[in-house]
């Protein structure tokens, strides 16, 4: 019965350590995520030779206006009117 103890006992451990690796991970890789978008969006950016003037123009635009210049607002209205017909 001591044996079975210690075999579950060193079951967990060796399970602790593979979520303590896995979890490692997993912040190693948010993080090189994280950092990959934000080199994209400098990119496009820079690439684009914006002011931080026009940039801030850019979001506020892209913020009200979809293609075919329907505002989001409008756009999420009438999809959650849909939604509450159905």
């Amino acid at each position: 019965m001591a044996q079975r103890l210690e075999k579950i006992k060193a079951d967990l451990e060796a399970a602790k350590e593979k979520r303590a690796w896995w979890d490692n991970r997993i912040r190693y890789l948010e993080k090189k995520l994280s950092d990959e978008e934000k080199t994209i969006v400098h990119d496009i950016v820079k690439a684009a030779d914006l002011t931080p003037e026009e940039l801030a123009q850019v979001i506020a635009y892209a913020k009200n206006h979809l293609p075919g210049n329907a505002p989001i607002t409008a756009t999420t209205e009438d999809s959650k009117e849909e939604i509450d017909e159905e």
